[in-house]
């Protein structure tokens, strides 16, 4: 009989306990899946680590070709198991980002140093394994000024009025998504003019408040607070899923093609920032990166797209001064 996957769902309870019972006493790939993800506090990572090893054991199970491995099931495999699988996600259509296959790699290196730890198997069969390398070349600049201006005014006209504040909230606060439908009522509070909203950072147990001096979007998070349950999301039921398809059909309305998805509100939120001149430890602090070599590379990006090369050239060309480079 060959191995099979039940996927995890998202219904699954992977909160509480973090050493689950093993289904009919079998510590199994699922079993270690679960103690993973029952590990994992913040909603959002559990979420896209029940992706990744989803997505993991599903091309072992239908996707992987067996006759190059002896290995009949994960929890065998080997390292050229492993290279298989990463080599499969080198070749995915539409192309993955050098950042993404980096995630779900460090997603299943993480799935076998617990079946190690648990003495499941010997070692990781991913010692070795050579990761893509992520560079600056491997972050978006996110929408042009006029692209988020027209996003901006679909979403304030947005008839469904949450989801229209979802969109200019990704957009102008440049939360994760999970940082933004993890809001409640009572992490909203007026200050003055504007409101300020608690939000809890990835990696860290303190919420970070963070001041929205918006007109509309101030007003809307006030009148959202006033109709959301104590322990509801002021965003009602919208998940992460909904949330890509609300911000591609705000993102059509407003001629956007091809329609844009949350995180490149946030690569709009730090770009347009630092096109603006604003200094890179500023947006680091209000993008809540982890470390300054990530808003640099934005900065880096916005260098290269800001080059006026050919121009410059056909100065030089003509024996004319050219300005110093930035």
């Amino acid at each position: 009989m060959s191995w099979a996957w039940t996927e995890i769902t998202k219904q699954e309870d992977v909160t509480g306990d973090p050493d689950p019972k093993p289904d009919e006493g079998r510590f199994d790939e699922r079993w270690v899946a679960l103690v993973m993800l029952a590990k994992l506090k913040n909603g959002g990572t559990r979420n896209g680590y029940r992706i990744d090893i989803n997505d993991f054991m599903d091309w072992w199970a239908h996707k992987r070709d067996p006759r190059l491995s002896a290995a009949d099931r994960p929890l065998d495999a080997t390292r050229t198991d492993l290279e298989l699988f990463t080599a499969w996600l080198a070749l995915r259509e539409p192309p993955l980002a050098a950042s993404t296959q980096r995630r779900k790699i460090a997603v299943v290196s993480t799935f076998y140093a617990l079946a190690e730890r648990h003495e499941l198997i010997v070692r990781t069969p991913l010692i070795g394994v050579s990761r893509p390398q992520v560079d600056d070349e491997d972050v978006h600049v996110g929408l042009a000024g006029d692209e988020a201006d027209a996003l901006l005014k679909a979403a304030e006209e947005w008839p469904d009025e949450r989801e229209g504040a979802l969109v200019a909230t990704l957009l102008l606060c440049g939360f994760r998504i999970s940082e933004a439908l993890g809001i409640r009522p009572g992490d909203i509070t007026q200050r003055g003019r504007w409101v300020v909203v608690k939000i809890q950072r990835k990696g860290k147990d303190a919420k970070k408040e963070f001041q929205i001096d918006d007109d509309w979007l101030s007003a809307r998070l006030l009148k959202l607070r006033a109709h959301t349950r104590p322990d509801g999301s002021v965003y009602g039921d919208i998940d992460r899923f909904a949330a890509y398809r609300i911000v591609a059909e705000v993102g059509r309305a407003a001629g956007l093609k091809p329609p844009p998805h949350p995180h490149l509100l946030r690569h709009t939120f730090c770009a347009q920032l630092l096109r603006s001149g604003m200094d890179v430890r500023t947006v680091q602090k209000l993008a809540g990166h982890s470390s300054i070599e990530i808003t640099q590379r934005y900065l880096d990006a916005v260098r290269r797209e800001a080059l006026a090369v050919s121009r410059r050239l056909r100065r030089v060309f003509r024996g004319e001064p050219v300005e110093e480079a930035a």
